[in-house]
């Protein structure tokens, strides 16, 4: 984010209805598979310093669009989120970027690129993307014909308290 894009000087909330986090993995290599997870909540300080963000996505909310799949996936072999509930980003804000770790069974750095951020009155709306490796947040392969490297978009709309 430029300085001419950064929202006002507050404390924000994320609005998990207006916002989602998107994926796609490779499956032989050859196939994509996409899908998502609900963001459960968040809060965003910018400061003078700078900017600083943290969110709660739902384990649980994981979908495919394969019913089979997607229970698969959130059973005990893999995400195993009865156990593992939420997955929790927190980061900050350095121009276009934003860089922060992902903590789920383990923790992972991950960078994320701004795509574009719009402020409407008082929300902020962000696109961003990035990757992160699967296997470094602990979640298990299973089969070697699932990659490892995630490919992550999310949409995010955040109100000024």
């Amino acid at each position: 984010m430029t300085a001419a894009t950064l929202p006002q000087v507050g404390t924000y909330q994320l609005v998990p209805s207006l916002s989602s986090i998107t994926f796609a993995i490779k499956k032989l290599g050859i196939f994509t598979i996409h899908g998502g997870f609900e963001v459960r909540s968040g809060r965003g300080v910018v400061g003078e310093e700078g900017v600083t963000v943290f969110a709660e996505i739902d384990a649980a909310s994981f979908v495919t669009g394969n019913k089979h799949r997607d229970k698969q996936v959130r059973g005990r072999s893999f995400l195993d989120s009865a156990r593992h509930p939420k997955i929790i980003f927190e980061g900050t804000v350095t121009g276009d970027m934003v860089s922060g770790v992902l903590s789920f069974r383990d923790s992972a750095e991950i960078e994320l690129i701004v795509d574009e951020v719009r402020t409407k009155g008082p929300r902020v709306d962000v696109r961003a993307h990035g990757q992160v490796s699967r296997s470094a947040l602990g979640v298990p392969n299973g089969r070697p014909v699932i990659g490892d490297l995630l490919e992550v978009g999310l949409t995010v709309s955040w109100t000024r308290d």
